[in-house]
Formats: C-alpha cells, sequence, structure tokens
C-alpha cells in the first residue's frame, strides 16, 4: 500500500513538472510571437511598428500605391482612385488621379495638368526651410496682378495640412488664378492653381495637394 502511495505521488510530481515547461514554452511563444506590432493603414500610409533587441521602438512610414480621394468637380462630388506617384525633379510624391498627369517644368518646379486641356493646371513649387516669405508673397502678388488688379485673400479650410498657409486668388472674366502659400513645420510650399470658370478644378487640385508628402529617398514612379 506504502508502495503505490509513492508511486501515485511520484506520478502528480511528473505531471505538475511537465505541465510547468509546457506553461513556460507558450509563454515565451507568445513572447516571441508579439515582437511584431500591428500594421495600420491611415491616409495613404501603412505604418509598421517594430521593437529591437534592446527594447526600443521604431515607425516606418511607407506609402501604399494607391488611395481614393473626395472632390468636387464643377458642383459635383466625386470618389476616384488616385496613384502614387514620384517627381523625378523635386523631393516629393503625390497621388494623381487619372485625368491627371505630374510632369517636370523646370529646375524646383513641377506641373500637374489636365490630360485634355493642358492649360489646366497646378504648378507644385517645393521652398527651402529658410525661405523669405515677404518676398515670396511679392513675387505672388506681381504674378497675380497679370490676371487682375483685385487680388483677395481666401480662407483656409480646416485640415492640419493648412494650419499655416496665405492663399491668394485673382480672376478676371475668364481665369481663376490660386496661390497657396504653405509654411508648415516640415514643408514649405508654393502651389498656384490655374483654371478657369468653365473649367473649375481647384478642389480637385486641392485634394490632390493634401497628399504631397516630402521624400529625403526618391524614388522612381
Amino acid at each position: 500500500m506504502k508502495v503505490y502511495i509513492q508511486l501515485l505521488t511520484l506520478f502528480t510530481v511528473i505531471v505538475l513538472l511537465v505541465s510547468g515547461c509546457g506553461s513556460t514554452s507558450e509563454k515565451k511563444m507568445d513572447q516571441t510571437n508579439g515582437v511584431k506590432g500591428d500594421i495600420t493603414q491611415d491616409n495613404g500610409f501603412t505604418s509598421k511598428s517594430e521593437h529591437n533587441h534592446n527594447g526600443d521602438s521604431s515607425d516606418e512610414h511607407i506609402r501604399i500605391l494607391e488611395q481614393n480621394l473626395i472632390y468636387k468637380e464643377k458642383g459635383i462630388e466625386k470618389k476616384e482612385t488616385a496613384f502614387l506617384k514620384y517627381s523625378d525633379n523635386q523631393d516629393f510624391s503625390i497621388y494623381v488621379l487619372p485625368d491627371f498627369e505630374l510632369s517636370a517644368e523646370e529646375p524646383y518646379k513641377d506641373i500637374l495638368y489636365l490630360h485634355e486641356n493642358g492649360s489646366i493646371f497646378m504648378r507644385i513649387e517645393l521652398l527651402p526651410n529658410d525661405v523669405d516669405w515677404n518676398l515670396v508673397k511679392e513675387e505672388t502678388n506681381s504674378q497675380l496682378m497679370a490676371v487682375s488688379s483685385d487680388i483677395r485673400t481666401q480662407t483656409a479650410t480646416e485640415d492640419d495640412f493648412f494650419k499655416d498657409v496665405t492663399i491668394l486668388e485673382a480672376s478676371n472674366e475668364k481665369d481663376i488664378v490660386t496661390s497657396y502659400l504653405i509654411n508648415n513645420e516640415d514643408l514649405q510650399m508654393k502651389l498656384t492653381m490655374f483654371t478657369t470658370k468653365e473649367e473649375d478644378y481647384r478642389d480637385v487640385f486641392l485634394q490632390m495637394a493634401k497628399t504631397i508628402m516630402k521624400e529625403t529617398n526618391k524614388k522612381a514612379g
């Protein structure tokens, strides 16, 4: 009887030891599988967070190849897929709608133009961090004077992209020219939209412009 009790006790101890090892292994596997963070997608970005061996974390932002844009064209709201393009002339990327083409105009200036009418376009100029904004505003006013002497300051939409922006616009019986002077912390830029009253693509250009991101490492595309 004593032998039976001793064997039963020994068997119980062995079972407990085996169960403990299994729990430890599973815990290690869970910790290993939990090294990589979640992947989230927001406004054209895939954000991947990873932890290194020292426990530090780093964020990597990768732009996805396409993104849906909602815009108004001639007063009608539309939704369409835009495709990621990289400038060969300046360090930025942008999502471009199918009816438009991104092209270099001259050094440090790109244009985004309408396929069916090249006179409808938006000029994109990235500016240096130490740009003289007073000089830029003077030059912009001089350019707009060629359209009309009545230059008006417009109100920006509530969007982080336009948190520090000056919008100047001039129009005549036919043409509308709008300049956005954007002075964000990480992006200084001048956008000039050339449209007409019959073909008013200002909001279309605006929605594409909001996807512009400065690139430190340019890619072909």
